[in-house]
């Protein structure tokens, strides 16, 4: 009987490894993004100053604009980032809370089923029948109404 908690217990434990990866990749672009959009506007504010240092007025105006801009947008893609995240962190913590309930409800059920023959080899058939379908259709967990 303990035998079979094996795969189960490491299906719980590797199941979140894709999302996770998923957000490390696209945390990696939008910071690297944001970097890129925050050095833009350090340079055109250094720019900015030289030209202020060099003439009184002219390009100045332009020079300061850009990296005006260039820090929005790098807060911009920052707040992208912490909305996401924030997402994440919601549906992950729904997801927890839906196998929780799954876990405790086939527990409380579990005396039940094992003293009734018909009830095991139902849940038995069942069991094996969700084991086949999720590898055909591949495990994707995160597939579902939110049309991902």
């Amino acid at each position: 009987m303990f035998s079979r908690l094996g795969p189960l217990i490491a299906s719980t434990l590797f199941s979140d490894v894709a999302p996770a990866l998923r957000r490390a990749r696209r945390n990696t672009v939008l910071y690297g993004l944001c970097a890129v959009f925050a050095l833009t506007g350090y340079g055109a504010l250094v720019i900015a100053l030289g030209i202020w240092i060099g003439e009184a007025y002219g390009a100045l105006e332009a020079a300061f604009t850009i990296a005006v801009a260039m820090i929005a947008l790098a807060v911009l893609v920052l707040l992208v980032v912490m909305i996401a995240n924030r997402i994440d962190r919601r549906r992950h913590a729904a997801r927890d809370r839906s196998r929780t309930m799954t876990a405790t409800l086939a527990l409380s059920l579990l005396p039940v089923v094992v003293r009734s023959r018909p009830l095991m080899a139902t849940a038995v058939a069942g069991g094996l029948a969700f084991v086949i379908l999720s590898m055909l259709s591949g495990g994707d967990d995160d597939a579902g109404p939110q049309g991902e």
